[in-house]
């Protein structure tokens, strides 16, 4: 797939902000473990998104979807939960193309907050 997202996301969910902003409300260790959290589980859920897009399988695109909403809601990445909810909304469309593009750009946001805060856990 082409990469429609990873140019623009920086500029409108700025990643140090967010993250800098629940650290001072929750605490260090607080934001750590949700990444970790969120870095264990989401991969997996990417790589299936992926595959139900190959296999245009709406239902787990949609389930996949809703995931995202809570754990991108829970990061305060507005652009993100909004792109996750369009998604999920999505899979009613009768043009599969459109959910192709929109589930691609949610995968492109995925990748482009990895490259941005690698962490190893």
């Amino acid at each position: 797939y082409t990469t429609l997202f990873r140019s623009t996301n920086l500029d409108q969910d700025d990643f140090n902000k967010i993250l800098g902003d629940i650290a001072i409300e929750h605490g260090k260790e607080f934001v750590e473990m949700m990444l970790e959290v969120y870095l264990r589980r989401i991969p997996q859920d990417i790589i299936e998104m992926e595959q139900a897009l190959k296999n245009q399988d709406r239902e787990l695109i949609r389930s996949k979807a809703h995931l995202l909403v809570g754990s991108l809601s829970s990061l305060n990445f507005e652009v993100g939960t909004k792109l996750a909810k369009n998604v999920e909304n999505s899979v009613f469309s009768k043009d599969f193309e459109t959910i192709n593009l929109k589930t691609i750009s949610l995968i492109d946001l995925h990748f482009a907050f990895i490259e941005f805060y690698p962490i190893q856990i």
